[in-house]
């Protein structure tokens, strides 16, 4: 083999097949992929490459595809835009017509001679001919999906048919009116207590809109709840995380506020049974837990639910009341869209029931015969068992009812900007999608985060990989009944690893992290798609663009008018910090996530503490992490300093403490109540009220001097994602350090309007 012509070809197609053959760590170091690289991550998508022969076939392959398409599957422009099409047609065509319909509503059609287009001559590829025209399309004034349907024919009436669509959205997000800044907050909605009667020991949208209504009087404009979407059924699994989802187009049941359901349809012998002593005692057990998984909750709630649907089925469905009515008008609005993920889990829980232990919580060690959504017998099981898949689709009517609610009390405490719902950074590689779209997915990859100076051997975080071939053959239609499900009521889209657009740094099903390379996507259309959507639902994106990115990708989300995440911690200026004037306008400011340590535990390194006892760290691997950690802190506190918002005294005092060894979180408890630390707290949250930034949130778990951090997947083996609940109550978050921190934070966001 030619191993020079051998690479040169290799890269030439790993490039048309989207993959990107270098890029720059955060922190700066440059990588370029080897030519091992490269073929590692074409083979594993069933891409031929082993020798110059198999490599210059897969390029003449793509390039047979390419030209067998006679129009661009998809594309984007402005409103008001008359865009050209390039069309490439076999020799001979006379005439077209064109059926164009906008979100499948019809519009005036199109028809013509080939002769009265712009020819640009011919092409031969492959030892196939082909005639290129130009052809301008009508002005698009509509915003929408544009979709066109050309028959083209010959002299002896032979006909051939392709289709594009257009997708007609400005090139700007919708952004908030006028000019002013805006206070938030954030928490995972599982975490929140209540001691409303309602509260079944873990939050759900009737904490939610409690926790609206007093984050409204402190003067809050919006509320981000974390992931909402379906996560547990229960399964008992230990991958069962809202981070990594089963279906991104279901709601998560666990959210479900049953007791205000059960009042408001009457479902008396529901509401009974869930106030009998047995139900009472596992309530009151959850209650006092302070850590929770999914399962612990999720057996109670799935017996409260099928009670609940049962007897609405007695109520309502044989009576025909308006309460059925309404349920089934959202099955018939909501079509497939529900109908394909409902019937996933429906599956899902006839062959993995809770408390099994086969190992078919998988798809596909399902009996093959189930494992294609349009197989006979997937057909007949949605005939023979509408009542197990229609409770499904129950749940996620409750759960749209919620949200709707949620919504509502946003707009009456003054919410200026409502909830946030967050679009997850990946799937499960055994997701419902990856069942009824399995040609979207490429099974030979994973998609996780590049190795950096800080974790040279990158994150391995196992999501399914969309293809982005198969993302365009399919006109984005994936994304768009995702954006559609996701966005119905939310006032902010929270886009989790928003580099995802653009690129995901792909390695091998067999291999981690450290064998991986970024594959590219349509990101221009895929922001086009949620323009769409941000216009016509009046919502803000605010995407998370955090550690190794494109050098381009901050420029275009910001062009577009995203909020970009920065959290204050990761965000640095030359050696120091990142200081107010230094942020972005166009952004959001922030301090830590559901899995980073809140600042005072940050601080004193308990993070480190409980780091090192799941990895079984050496002492000197943790000795260098707190000395890196005491470089941190001084930095943090220089900017305080220079700010004038921290007196020296109690620098040196915390300098004093920082990295040393915080035992446990009882010692964090008590230290929290020293007043140093609130002087602290309070310091850094009015660092980030001075910012730049248009958005500022409040972490309410770091707000409230928690020395727990909520969530932290896989830190141990037996809570492998465990949840801390929030230790204050909803009904007293006014008697917190929440509250100081929002009086605090209120004045500096309004003045710097």
């Amino acid at each position: 083999m030619d191993q020079g012509n051998y690479e040169e070809l290799l890269r030439v197609l790993a490039q048309d097949c989207w993959v990107e053959l270098e890029y720059v760590q955060a922190g700066g170091n440059r990588i370029v992929h080897s030519a091992q690289d490269l073929r590692r991550h074409l083979t594993a998508r069933g891409i031929p490459c082993d020798s110059v022969a198999q490599v210059r076939e897969s390029i003449t392959l793509r390039q047979r595809q390419q030209f067998a398409r006679m129009l661009t599957p998809v594309f984007g422009c402005d409103p008001g835009a008359a865009p050209e099409l390039r069309l490439r047609l076999p020799p001979g065509c006379t005439t077209f017509a064109a059926v164009h319909t906008c979100d499948n509503l019809p519009q005036p059609p199109m028809s013509g001679k080939i002769g009265d287009l712009t020819s640009l001559g011919s092409q031969e590829v492959d030892g196939s001919s082909f005639d290129e025209y130009k052809l301008r399309l009508p002005a698009l004034t509509d915003w929408g999906l544009h979709d066109f349907s050309f028959t083209f024919a010959n002299a002896a009436g032979a006909e051939k048919t392709c289709s594009t669509r257009a997708i007609v959205a400005p090139d700007r997000f919708w952004q908030p009116p006028g000019t002013r800044r805006f206070l938030g907050a954030t928490t995972i909605q599982s975490s929140v207590r209540s001691r409303d009667p309602s509260h079944l020991g873990r939050g759900n949208y009737g904490d939610a809109v409690r926790a609206v209504q007093k984050l409204g009087s402190m003067g809050a404009d919006f509320y981000s709840l974390g992931p909402l979407t379906m996560f547990d059924w229960p399964v008992d699994t230990p991958s069962a995380t809202p981070f990594i989802p089963i279906s991104v187009r279901l709601w998560a049941h666990h959210l479900i506020d049953v007791s205000e359901a059960m009042q408001r349809l009457q479902l008396t012998t529901a509401l009974r049974n869930a106030h009998g002593a047995g139900t009472l005692a596992e309530i009151t057990r959850l209650r006092s837990s302070r850590l929770l998984r999914a399962t612990d909750y999720g057996v109670m709630l799935m017996r409260i639910l099928r009670e609940m649907y049962a007897e609405f089925c007695s109520a309502h469905r044989a009576l025909h009341t308006q309460a059925a009515k309404d349920f089934e008008a959202f099955i018939a609005a909501r079509g497939e869209k529900l109908l394909k993920p409902a019937t996933f889990i429906a599956l899902h829980d006839k062959f993995f029931p809770f408390g099994s232990t086969n190992d078919l919580w998988n798809w596909r060690n399902w009996p093959a015969e189930f494992q294609e959504w349009s197989s006979p017998q997937v057909i007949q099981y949605r005939e023979e068992s509408k009542a197990d898949i229609e409770f499904v689709m129950f749940t996620q009517w409750l759960a749209d009812h919620d949200q709707q609610r949620l919504a509502q009390t946003c707009r009456d405490s003054g919410m200026a900007n409502g909830f946030a719902v967050e679009r997850p950074i990946g799937l499960s590689t055994a997701a419902a999608e990856t069942w009824y779209e399995k040609g979207i997915y490429i099974p030979g990859l994973l998609f996780g985060s590049a190795p950096d100076p800080w974790d040279w051997r990158g994150q391995s975080w196992s999501y399914a990989v969309r293809s982005p071939d198969a993302l365009l053959e399919t006109q984005l239609q994936p994304l768009i009944d995702e954006l559609d499900f996701l966005t119905t009521h939310a006032g902010i889209l929270v886009w989790d690893h928003g580099m995802g657009p653009e690129r995901l740094f792909t390695y091998p099903a067999d291999g981690t992290a450290s064998d991986g390379l970024y594959m590219r996507y349509p990101l221009e259309l895929t922001l086009r798609v949620v323009s769409l959507f941000s216009h016509r639902r009046q919502f803000w994106v605010n995407p998370e663009l955090l550690g190794t990115k494109s050098p381009t990708i901050d420029d275009v989300m910001e062009r577009w008018g995203a909020y970009a995440m920065y959290q204050q911690r990761f965000e640095r200026q030359g050696e120091g910090c990142r200081y107010p004037q230094d942020y972005r306008v166009q952004g959001m400011i922030m301090g830590g996530t559901h899995n980073m340590f809140p600042e005072v535990p940050w601080a004193l390194g308990l993070d480190i503490t409980v780091g090192a006892a799941c990895r079984k760290d050496s002492s000197e691997t943790v000795a260098a992490a707190r000395a890196e950690r005491r470089i941190e802190v001084r930095r943090f506190l220089a900017l305080l300093l220079n700010l004038s918002l921290l007196s020296r005294e109690d620098a040196e005092a915390i300098e004093r403490l920082a990295g040393h060894p915080a035992q446990c979180a009882d010692d964090l408890r008590y230290a929290a109540g020293e007043p140093l630390w609130q002087r602290f707290s309070i310091a850094a949250h009015k660092s980030r009220a001075m910012a730049r930034c248009r958005f500022v949130a409040v972490d309410i778990v770091e707000a409230m001097l928690t020395p727990d951090v909520i969530n932290m997947p896989g830190v141990d083996g037996d809570y492998p994602n465990w949840l801390m609940m929030l230790e204050h109550p909803v009904e007293d978050w006014e008697q917190t350090p929440l509250a100081l921190v929002f009086a605090a934070m209120k004045p500096i966001v309004a003045q710097s309007t």
